[in-house]
C-alpha cells in the first residue's frame, strides 16, 4: 500500500515538476507575448497614423481626381471644340481641292491658248518678215528705177537747157531782125506819109 501511495506521490511531483516546467515556459511565453503585445500595439498605433496619412492622401487624392474631372470635362469640350474645327477644316480643304481643280483646269486652257497664241505670234512674224522683205526689195527696185529715171530726166534737162539756150540764141536774131523790120517799117511810114 506504501508502495503505491509512494508511486502515486512520485508520480504526484512528477507531474507537478512538469507542470512547473510548463507554467514557467508558458510564463516566459506570455512574457514574450506581452512583449510581442506591446510591439504590435506600436505597429498598430504606426498602422493608425500611416491610416491617418493615407486618409489624409486619399482625400487629397478625391480633390485631385475631382479637379482632373473638371479639367477632363474642360479637355472634352476642347475635343469637341476641335472636332468641329477639323470639320470645317474639312470642309475648307474640299472646298480648296475644288478651286485648285478649277484653277488647274483653267490653267491647262490657258496653256493650249498660250501655245495657239505663240503659234499665231509666229506667223504673224513671219509674215511681217515676208512682208519685210518684199517691201525691202520693192524699195530697192523703186530706187533703181528713180535713178534709172533720174539719170534720164538729168540727160532730158540738159538737153532741154541746151534747147532753151538755142532758143534764146534764136529770139535775140529773131529781136534783131525785127528791129530791123520794124525800122524799115518805119521809114516806109514816114515816105508815105510825105509822100500823102
Amino acid at each position: 500500500m506504501d508502495q503505491e501511495m509512494r508511486e502515486i506521490l512520485n508520480k504526484i511531483l512528477h507531474g507537478q515538476t512538469a507542470m512547473s516546467e510548463n507554467i514557467g515556459l508558458l510564463q516566459k511565453d506570455v512574457s514574450s507575448m506581452k512583449s510581442d503585445i506591446s510591439i504590435l500595439q506600436k505597429d498598430v498605433g504606426s498602422l493608425q497614423q500611416d491610416v491617418g496619412s493615407m486618409k489624409g492622401d486619399i482625400s487629397a487624392l478625391q480633390q485631385d481626381v475631382g479637379s482632373m474631372k473638371g479639367d477632363i470635362s474642360v479637355l472634352q469640350q476642347d475635343v469637341s471644340s476641335m472636332k468641329g474645327d477639323i470639320s470645317a477644316l474639312q470642309q475648307d480643304v474640299g472646298s480648296m481641292k475644288g478651286d485648285i481643280s478649277a484653277l488647274q483646269t483653267q490653267v491647262a486652257k490657258n496653256t493650249l491658248l498660250l501655245e495657239s497664241a505663240r503659234k499665231d505670234i509666229q506667223i504673224i512674224a513671219e509674215v511681217q518678215q515676208s512682208h519685210y522683205e518684199q517691201n525691202q526689195r520693192a524699195h530697192q527696185e523703186i530706187l533703181t528705177v528713180i535713178d534709172t529715171r533720174s539719170s534720164t530726166i538729168e540727160s532730158a534737162v540738159k538737153s532741154i537747157s541746151s534747147t532753151l539756150g538755142e532758143i534764146q540764141e534764136d529770139n535775140q536774131s529773131f529781136d534783131t531782125i525785127i528791129g530791123r523790120h520794124a525800122r524799115s517799117i518805119e521809114t516806109i511810114q514816114r515816105k508815105l506819109a510825105k509822100a500823102l
